[in-house]
């Protein structure tokens, strides 16, 4: 993106003043230059020529030699490169300077602060000749994808990433104990007792993946601890790339209300009971920080920006994706094949995650693999294009329900079979589904920092609502 904009970094931003000033106090303080490199790399300065002599002032530093006028002329004639670095008069100016090691550090945050804003024109500008061609092979969303993709880039850390001594981690850890020793965890919860103590709750910047085959609850799943997370004053995101807002909205409806998702659907088996109760459920959410976009064929970028703007309305508590599949990868990625692209989306929302501090409920389905199994508790192997999935997420969690297998495994008389026979293995068959017809666990699969396991949950298949066992009536 930056090369189709190039001309136009002739005119950017820049400070040729600062760039020898920074040269000249790190030849003058040699052991200043293990701040600068913290902050500052060969490609954040604008004159090609200072970028090299940066890169030669670390080079000598890594060798032990103390990067001085002398010592990176000498450099520069055994690389012979000194005449293109401006010769040895040129070296012997930069280090007039008489910068100290904090002035070096503030003047190196300058120098990256202007690269990012001739980056930030590039991408512009880039953008804006894109869009003026009008090219029908380019969709305007596949465009805003690459701006982001390029937004993101800048923005991503780089040689200016903070780094923090190895005490101070141990001290964020010990304070963080000690506040959830008193209750007081940093983390959000999932809403389900259980699946809490496992996990701990949801640490902000963590991306979670709930994995399902088709029919398992894993939409409702995600709906659930959405909910309940709103409901504990945490602001809330759904994106519903397969269901409309109206069918979430049923869902949520039918779980508080207690009222079966096919009645409300059809309406006019509703009671006035059932009728009372949807006004107190409209009641009951209408101040709640949940909100829904069932926006079809949306991208990372697509999302991120939403999720952004609605966090600028105050701090995101969690972002809930549904799902991994139906995200629409940019079209220089999707050229290379479904792995590739869920490999960038599973990036990027990591990468999301981070800069937005909240935790990333992904939804995914899984392969087909599965059903030809005699145990159909999925594994990670049945992730599709698991690889990237597997090593992005910090947990990964899969729902499943015998119930849904037990059906469709409902007897049917055969042939000669005597009506009593019949009747007696229908009644196993409805014994075994009263006993299992509610149950539901949530695997968890792959957790980064704590134990794997299976977690019990209740079911109620006509609301699609979960709950803690033995809580749901």
């Amino acid at each position: 993106m930056t090369d189709a904009a190039a001309p136009l970094l002739n005119y950017a931003p820049s400070s040729p003043e600062v760039e020898m000033a920074v040269l000249g106090g790190l030849l003058a303080h040699p052991a200043a230059i293990d701040v600068a490199r913290t902050i500052v790399a060969q490609q954040h300065f604008a004159d090609d020529r200072h970028g090299r002599i940066f890169e030669a002032i670390c080079a000598l530093a890594d060798s032990g030699q103390p990067a001085n006028p002398f010592t990176l002329r000498a450099w520069a004639e055994r690389e012979r490169d000194l005449a293109d670095l401006g010769g040895g008069a040129y070296l012997a100016k930069l280090a007039t300077s008489s910068l100290t090691a904090v002035a070096i550090r503030d003047h190196a945050r300058h120098i990256v602060d202007l690269y990012r804003r001739r980056r930030l024109i590039a991408a512009a500008q880039f953008a804006i000749d894109q869009a003026s061609k009008a090219d029908p092979g380019q969709s305007p969303a596949a465009l805003a994808d690459q701006m982001q993709a390029e937004l993101d880039a800048i923005f991503d850390g780089g040689a200016d990433a903070p780094i923090i001594a190895a005490r101070e981690a141990v001290r964020q850890a010990a304070t963080q104990a000690e506040l959830a020793a008193k209750g007081q965890r940093q983390t959000v919860p999932t809403g389900f007792r259980a699946l809490d103590q496992m996990l701990g709750g949801l640490e902000p910047g963590g991306v979670y993946v709930v994995g399902g085959r088709p029919g398992m609850g894993k939409t409702s799943l995600g709906l659930w601890m959405a909910y309940r997370a709103a409901r504990d004053g945490h602001r809330v995101m759904f994106a519903s790339l397969e269901m409309a807002d109206a069918q979430l909205g049923r869902r949520i409806v039918a779980g508080l209300a207690g009222i079966p998702i096919e009645r409300l659907r059809d309406g006019q088996r509703m009671t006035q009971a059932d009728w009372s109760a949807l006004l107190k459920v409209e009641q009951q959410v209408a101040k709640l920080p949940l909100f829904l976009d069932d926006r079809a064929g949306q991208t990372v970028a697509s999302i991120a920006a939403r999720a952004r703007g609605l966090a600028r309305g105050g701090r995101l508590g969690m972002l809930v994706i549904d799902h991994l599949g139906l995200i629409q990868p940019p079209r220089e990625i999707a050229r290379h094949g479904p792995t590739a692209a869920v490999e960038h989306a599973s990036n990027a929302l990591k990468r999301i995650a981070k800069d937005l501090a909240c935790p990333v409920i992904l939804l995914c389905q899984l392969n087909r693999a599965v059903e030809g199994r005699d145990d159909k508790r999925p594994t990670l192997a049945d992730l599709r294009q698991s690889g990237a999935i597997e090593q992005d997420a910090d947990a990964v969690l899969f729902v499943y329900r015998e119930a849904y297998y037990a059906r469709r495994d409902m007897p049917r008389r055969m042939t000669g079979e005597t009506a009593t026979v019949y009747g007696e293995r229908q009644a196993a068959w409805r014994a075994q589904m009263d006993e299992i017809g509610r149950d539901a666990e949530v695997i968890v699969a792959k957790q980064r920092d704590g134990a794997l396991g299976c977690v019990s949950l209740a079911y109620d298949e006509p609301t699609a609502t979960f709950d803690d066992a033995g809580d749901l009536v």
